[in-house]
């Protein structure tokens, strides 16, 4: 539920990831709270798995989370691209599985998983 977009972050010089409330439902009251209380929760989450939400904004009407820049591709880039070996897959599942179990610890279910949710650095 957002459009993202890699950002610069000139106070603190590094590159951060902005995610934008689509401009369809700015005018969304009920979406605009359940946009809230995503970031909220993710804010609420430490885990080397999980993205860090830095602060949540709004521009011209439309709220957007500042969160960690994650320099790599998404799951679903990576397996279009080649082909994973086993030991990769194994990796990237435990990894994934590490990180929804310290969610699901604090509450927080991820209501949309899917491999282009999810991200693989360098």
């Amino acid at each position: 539920m957002g459009e993202v977009f890699l950002a610069d972050d000139t106070r603190l010089r590094r590159q951060v990831a902005l995610k934008f409330l689509p401009q369809r439902f700015a005018g969304d009251e009920e979406l605009k709270k359940r946009f809230a209380r995503e970031a909220q929760s993710v804010a609420a989450l430490s885990h080397p798995n999980i993205v860090t939400v830095h602060d949540t904004k709004v521009f011209q009407g439309r709220p957007y989370i500042i969160m960690e820049y994650v320099n790599g591709k998404t799951l679903k880039e990576i397996v279009c691209d080649r082909q994973l070996n086993l030991t990769e897959i194994v990796d990237i599942a435990i990894q994934a599985t590490e990180g929804l179990a310290k969610a699901h610890q604090t509450g927080v279910v991820h209501r949309d998983l899917k491999s282009d949710n999810l991200l693989v650095n360098r």
